[in-house]
C-alpha cells in the first residue's frame, strides 16, 4: 500500500498523464504513466498503453503510453468504516429526470423508441479525498469488473468500475457480452427477472447481433444462454458473444456496435437524439470507452459506474434504461441503489 499511495501523490502532484487500472479478475494492478505532458492518441485502437474515448466523439480517442509503468499487487483488504457519503438529489432534480422519462415513454408509445437510456449527473462533495483508499475499495467491491483511475489534462481525471466488455480480441478471437437490466442482489435469494428486464437486455444481443452481421456471417457468431451476472450489490442479465475473424477492423467493430442498447438505445439515431435533446448534461465519457491495448490482447470496456474527479468533488453518472414497461418512481430508485454501488466505496 505504501508504494502504491507513494506513486499516486508523486503523480497527482504533476498533474502528467497516468492510469492506474485492475482487469477483470486480475490480481494486480498496472500502472502507465508519461513523464512529459504530450498528448497521444490512438484512434486505430492498435498501440500498447490504456485509451479512453467520450461517448459521442467517435474519432478522438487519447491514449497513455505503457512505455512507463509499474505493476504492484493488490493490498490486503483492511476493515474500514462505513461510508459517510450518500446521493445528494433535491426534489427538483428528481421531478426534472421523471419529466425526461415521462417524454421518453410518449416517445415509446408514439413509436419513435423502442429503448431510451436516461443518465442523471449527481454532484457529491468529498472533502479531503483519499482517491487512492476510493480506487481500492473499488477493486475489492468489483472482481470481475474493469477498475480504473485516469488522469489526464485533456480530458480531466475519471474513476470507475464498470462490468461491461465491450470487446476483447485476442488473436482473431473476439469476445463481447450483452448487458442489461438490473436487480438488487439479496444474498441466499434468487432473482426473480421481469419481462421489461428481459426485454431490455434482448434489445441488446439483438442490436449486438445486428452489428456483428454486417461484417460476419451469422455461422461465426455464438451466443451463450443468457444469464444472471452479479456486481457488486448488482445483479445484470447478461449473454456472452464471441467470434472469429483473420483480419476484420476493430474500429469499424467498435463503430457498429457502439453505443449499444444498453448505454443508448433504439432505434440507435432516434435514441442519441432524444438523449442529447433532452438529457440536460454532457455525459463526456460516461457511457464512452476505454480499456488496455496490449500487444497479443485487447479488452474495450462502455465506461460505467465512473465518476469524474474535479477538487473535493465527485460527479458521479448513473442511467437506466426506458421502455414501455417503465415505472417512473421504479426507475428513480435504480438510479439511486446505481450511485450507491460507488459511493459506499467513498
Amino acid at each position: 500500500m505504501q508504494a502504491l499511495d507513494a506513486n499516486f501523490q508523486m503523480l497527482w502532484k504533476r498533474q502528467k498523464p497516468f492510469v492506474f487500472f485492475r482487469t477483470p479478475g486480475a490480481h494486480n494492478i498496472q500502472l502507465y504513466f508519461q513523464e512529459d505532458s504530450k498528448t497521444h492518441f490512438d484512434p486505430a485502437f492498435e498501440k500498447e498503453g490504456f485509451v479512453m474515448r467520450s461517448f459521442l466523439e467517435t474519432t478522438t480517442v487519447y491514449q497513455i503510453p505503457s512505455e512507463h509503468q509499474l505493476f504492484f499487487d493488490v493490498p490486503e483488504k483492511k476493515n474500514r468504516k462505513t461510508s459517510r457519503f450518500f446521493a445528494s438529489t433535491n426534489e427538483q432534480e428528481k421531478q426534472a429526470h421523471i419529466n425526461v422519462i415521462q417524454k421518453a415513454l410518449d416517445a415509446i408509445n408514439a413509436g419513435v423508441l423502442k429503448k431510451v437510456v436516461l443518465s442523471q449527473k449527481i454532484a457529491v462533495a468529498t472533502p479531503n479525498p483519499k482517491w487512492m483508499s476510493f480506487f481500492l475499495n473499488l477493486i475489492y467491491s468489483y472482481p470481475n469488473a474493469l477498475v480504473y483511475f485516469w488522469h489526464h489534462p485533456e480530458t480531466g481525471t475519471w474513476v470507475g468500475a464498470t462490468p461491461e466488455r465491450l470487446l476483447t480480441v485476442e488473436g482473431q478471437d473476439f469476445k463481447t457480452m450483452a448487458l442489461a437490466g438490473t436487480l438488487a442482489f439479496q444474498k441466499g435469494k434468487e432473482p426473480r427477472w421481469e419481462a421489461k428486464e428481459m426485454e431490455e437486455q434482448q434489445f441488446v444481443v439483438d442490436a449486438i447481433l445486428k452489428g456483428l452481421e454486417d461484417q460476419l456471417p451469422k455461422t461465426q457468431i455464438h451466443c451463450s444462454e443468457r444469464y444472471t451476472r452479479q456486481a457488486g450489490n448488482l445483479l445484470h442479465l447478461c449473454t456472452d458473444i464471441h467470434f472469429s475473424h483473420p483480419s476484420i477492423s476493430l474500429p469499424e467493430l467498435i463503430q457498429n456496435l457502439h453505443p449499444t442498447p444498453a448505454v443508448g438505445g433504439l432505434p440507435k439515431a432516434a435514441s442519441l437524439d432524444f438523449i442529447q435533446t433532452h438529457e440536460g448534461h454532457d455525459r463526456r465519457y460516461y457511457s464512452g470507452v476505454l480499456g488496455p491495448i496490449g500487444r497479443t490482447m485487447k479488452e474495450v470496456f462502455v465506461n460505467l459506474r465512473c465518476g469524474e474527479v474535479q477538487n473535493e468533488q465527485l460527479n458521479l453518472y448513473v442511467g437506466g434504461g426506458i421502455t414501455a414497461a417503465s415505472q417512473l418512481e421504479k426507475e428513480w430508485m435504480e438510479l439511486m441503489r446505481k450511485s450507491e454501488t460507488l459511493l459506499r466505496c467513498l
